[in-house]
């Protein structure tokens, strides 16, 4: 965990996220002002785990991640298809006699604009894929803006996430594959 910012950290793969279970508090308040309802950052930290959990040479099974993730029916079609080709570039990974076994991420909330049924969090993830034999693992910090709104039920889901990839390689837990075209 990174000390002095506001990191949850999340379940390595194989463990499940319990999005509803207690507000653990950031060790800091949100980067805004403003109150950044406990379940969001959950919702997003469990994002992006189980994006970087396809990646790995054990991913979790497809239905299995999309329950776990709370996010709106209009964002689910894009998750299934995200987590999809995510899950084939994990294979072609280990099809190349390497591949990743293990994937942890963690959101770091930089910002928020929250109301009353819609809010924004801008998030860095920092991910850390680890390989066999290498005893360091890959790392990226990735920008991200999600958007969510709250369901008919009241419930917080994420409806948008919007990844700014700067110059250079995509991010390994990005579709674009730059091997793969």
């Amino acid at each position: 965990m990174r000390a002095a910012r506001p990191v949850l950290a999340a379940a390595v793969v194989g463990v499940a996220v319990a999005l509803g279970a207690g507000d653990a508090p950031a060790t800091r308040p949100a980067a805004s002002a403003q109150a950044v309802p406990p379940a969001l950052p959950r919702i997003a930290e469990a994002y992006l785990q189980q994006r970087a959990a396809m990646l790995t040479t054990s991913p979790p099974a497809l239905e299995e991640s999309l329950a776990l993730l709370h996010i709106t029916p209009e964002l689910a079609g894009r998750a299934r298809a995200d987590l999809t080709a995510l899950r084939a570039k994990g294979g072609r990974y280990a099809a190349d006699g390497g591949g990743y076994t293990g994937a942890r991420a963690e959101a770091e909330i930089t910002g928020a604009d929250v109301g009353p049924d819609t809010a924004t969090l801008r998030v860095t993830e920092y991910t850390r894929l680890s390989r066999p034999g290498v005893p360091w693992p890959e790392e990226l910090a990735l920008p991200h803006t999600m958007t969510f709104t709250r369901g008919t039920d009241g419930n917080w889901l994420l409806a948008r996430d919007t990844v700014d990839p700067g110059e250079g390689l995509p991010a390994t837990t990005m579709v674009t594959d730059p091997v793969a075209g």
